[in-house]
């Protein structure tokens, strides 16, 4: 979430207009720019997930200090393995991570600064990886002579108004207002003309001017500054920190925090992938979050679709009173409305009471009491129950309940499939339509019980249930790093 505060010198109202919002609280319709114009102080907040998830495991831990050169951190870094972790989860960020292998936390910083529009667009990204990778196409001498200490890599805002103040002596505040121009695509032609002019009289050709001109203004479009790229690297550190040493506490606060770059039901495969066991939602003992159990996830009262939050207050506000009995004692001691009810039963919340969902279905909500002997609904049956109460699966593969016959091959089986076309059936975890040099096309992060994988198609794919799964047919090939990804993805209806 985002929000804003503007500061001024007197009352607000003496300075642009204001208006209650629905919470009662002041708000302005102007923007940023507008409140530039009156020079004005504007204080953009941010509402973070991943800081959210940090500060509670190491509360929940008593952690006060977490060490910056933790070699199991960084082999998690380096291995990408970093689903849950702020700022470094995102498909592309695992990717670079995995190229270019980050051995402290200056590189991650740059990691942090690379993966923004600006430098991908301006080709910085790619001279940095070469550079790393060993491979030429390296930072030109030229720009090395003006950026020394980052080898005529742009890599950060600031490094605009470096290259300004070097190349064309201008002042501080010149670069800077030129900094802001380029970012906003709004080229101010004085300033071009000051850099060009300057630039020839310090003895720069005008060959060499533009280059610097086009550099600039490619990098500008979307970059961070190091300040920015630095205090994320930080936290992004702290967050891999604690899933390589606490991953049962701090992906519980991933949970808790309500995710992140990913839907819940991704962090919840990431649990599972890690080899800690998660337990279903339970009227006797589940909290009203996510919360850790022994050596496991309970999942919380919250998670189930259609409990009113009012009511999962007051089965927990009812247990501490004295823990429920049966089914009759809850019902008697908490209000709830039948489809609150239902809800709860198919999520298996009453099977430590009465482990018979039939019964459960006929004598609670039905209402039909005196029944007899009553086949049990089948272990499958609950579990569609389950998934389709809290849209995951706690604790089983949700691709085991689809219908049809499942192919054989496994996302962990790729490594020996390379050159081949494949089928596998998989989760879409993330799906996204990027503009490329040829055509638009979608990028994917699939999964499956035994892994991740990355593809690339031209069409959108086709899912069924929920979490959403789909059949599909790719190529196999490597990427830079020697990991399987599947290319010309294509799918079939179920």
């Amino acid at each position: 979430m985002w929000g804003g505060v503007i500061l001024t010198p007197a009352p607000a109202d003496r300075y642009l207009p204001l208006e209650k919002s629905a919470r009662g609280l002041m708000m302005s319709h102007f923007d940023r720019d507008a409140v530039e114009d009156l020079r004005l102080i504007k204080l953009d907040l941010l509402s973070v997930r991943g800081l959210a998830a940090v500060s509670s495991t190491m509360k929940s831990l008593n952690l006060r200090k977490i060490p910056l050169r933790d070699k199991k951190a960084y082999a998690i870094l380096k291995k990408a393995r970093t689903i849950g972790c702020f700022q470094v989860e995102s498909p592309a960020m695992m990717s670079l991570l995995r190229r270019l292998q980050p051995e402290n936390i200056y590189e991650l910083t740059q990691a942090l600064a690379l993966i923004r529009p600006g430098p991908t667009g301006s080709g910085m990204k790619q001279a940095l990886l070469c550079s790393r990778e060993g491979r030429p196409g390296r930072s030109d001498p030229f720009l090395a002579k003006i950026l020394p200490e980052t080898e005529g890599i742009l890599l950060y805002e600031e490094q605009v108004m470096r290259i300004a103040e070097r190349v064309a002596g201008m002042s501080a505040a010149e670069a800077d207002l030129l900094r802001r121009c380029l970012k906003k695509k709004q080229a101010d032609k004085r300033l071009k003309n000051i850099f060009f002019r300057e630039a020839d009289r310090r003895g720069y050709n005008l060959g060499e001017i533009k280059k610097l001109w086009v550099v600039m203004d490619k990098f500008s479009s979307y970059s961070f500054n190091k300040a920015h790229s630095a205090s994320y690297a930080r936290v992004a550190y702290q967050a891999v920190y604690l899933k390589a040493h606490y991953p049962l506490h701090y992906l519980t606060g991933v949970l808790n925090a309500g995710g992140g770059y990913y839907d819940p039901a991704e962090y919840i495969e990431e649990i599972k992938r890690c080899g800690i066991k998660i337990l279903g939602p339970d009227i006797t003992s589940s909290s009203y979050f996510f919360e850790v159990e022994k050596k496991a996830v309970r999942v919380g009262l919250i998670s189930i679709k259609g409990l009113a939050v009012k009511t999962a207050e007051k089965i927990i506000e009812e247990r501490k009173k004295g823990q429920y009995q049966s089914i009759e004692d809850f019902l008697f001691r908490v209000s709830l409305t039948k489809p609150e009810l239902f809800t709860l039963i198919k999520a298996g919340a009453f099977d430590s009471l009465e482990p018979q969902r039939t019964r459960q279905i006929l004598s609670y909500f039905r209402g039909l009491e005196g029944i007899g002997s009553v086949p049990d609904l089948d272990a499958k049956q609950k579990r569609r129950m389950l998934v389709e109460s809290l849209g995951f699966d706690p604790k089983g593969d949700s691709l085991s309940l689809i219908e049809g016959e499942r192919p054989l091959l496994r996302v962990k089986d790729l490594k020996d499939r390379f050159g081949q076309r494949v089928e596998l059936m998989v989760r879409v975890v993330d799906a996204r339509l990027k503009g490329t040099n040829n055509s638009p096309k979608y990028f994917f992060l699939f999964e499956d019980e035994t892994g991740l994988l990355e593809g690339v198609g031209e069409k959108k794919c086709l899912t069924a249930g929920s979490p959403p799964a789909c059949f599909l047919q790719g190529d196999v090939r490597p990427d830079r790093t020697g990991i399987p990804k599947i290319f010309n993805c294509t799918f079939k209806d179920f």
